[in-house]
C-alpha cells in the first residue's frame, strides 16, 4: 500500500463521515464539507464558487525508520467553515423553520475536530486494514479573527504496510 491510496482512501472516507451534516455556506444555503487533496483549488475572478465548508487532506510527511518498521505517514487535515451568525451559541435555537444564525464558527471547527478523533480511535483500520490510524492525533484552532471565515486543522498519523526485502531460494 502507498501513501496516494491513503490519501485516496481519507478523501472518501472523511466525505462519507460528513454526508449527513450540513455547515452554512457563504451562499446562505447548507452543505456538507467538501474534501480537497494538498490544497484548495485555485480561485479563478469570474467564478462565485466558494469552497467553505472545505477540508483539505494534507499528505505532509512520512517514511520507515529501519528495514523492519512500518512505513509511517503523517497527515494533516485543515478545516474551513463560514459562519457570519451574530448570536451567541449558548442561547437556544431557533424555532424549526427559521434561519440559524447563532455564530458557531469556533464551535463548528471544533464539532469537525472531535468527529473526526472520535471516528479514527472507533475505527482506525481503513480499506479493510491496509490503513491504520495508531496516533498520535493533535489539533489546533486559528489564533487571529478572521470573521466570517473560521479555521483549525489536526494532524493525524496513520501506519501503511511496507515493502520488506525479498528472499532468494538460494540463500
Amino acid at each position: 500500500m502507498n501513501t496516494r491510496e491513503l490519501h485516496i482512501a481519507l478523501l472518501d472516507d472523511l466525505e462519507d463521515l460528513f454526508k449527513d451534516r450540513p455547515f452554512k455556506t457563504p451562499h446562505n444555503t447548507m452543505e456538507t464539507p467538501k474534501t480537497y487533496p494538498q490544497e484548495l483549488p485555485p480561485e479563478d475572478a469570474r467564478s462565485e464558487e466558494d469552497p467553505f465548508p472545505y477540508i483539505i487532506v494534507r499528505l505532509d510527511q512520512g517514511g520507515v525508520d529501519t528495514p523492519t518498521d512500518p512505513h509511517k505517514a503523517r497527515v494533516i487535515l485543515v478545516i474551513g467553515i463560514y459562519d457570519d451568525g451574530t448570536v451567541d451559541f449558548r442561547k437556544p435555537p431557533p424555532e424549526d423553520g427559521e434561519w440559524d444564525n447563532r455564530n458557531f464558527g469556533t464551535m463548528a471547527v471544533l464539532e469537525v475536530i472531535e468527529r473526526i478523533q472520535e471516528h479514527y480511535e472507533k475505527r482506525p483500520a481503513l480499506c479493510g486494514g491496509k490503513f491504520y490510524f495508531d496516533g498520535p492525533f493533535h489539533w489546533a484552532l486559528q489564533d487571529e479573527n478572521s470573521f466570517p471565515y473560521y479555521y483549525g486543522a489536526c494532524d493525524l498519523t496513520f501506519t501503511l504496510a511496507a515493502p520488506r526485502k525479498e528472499r532468494s531460494n538460494f540463500v
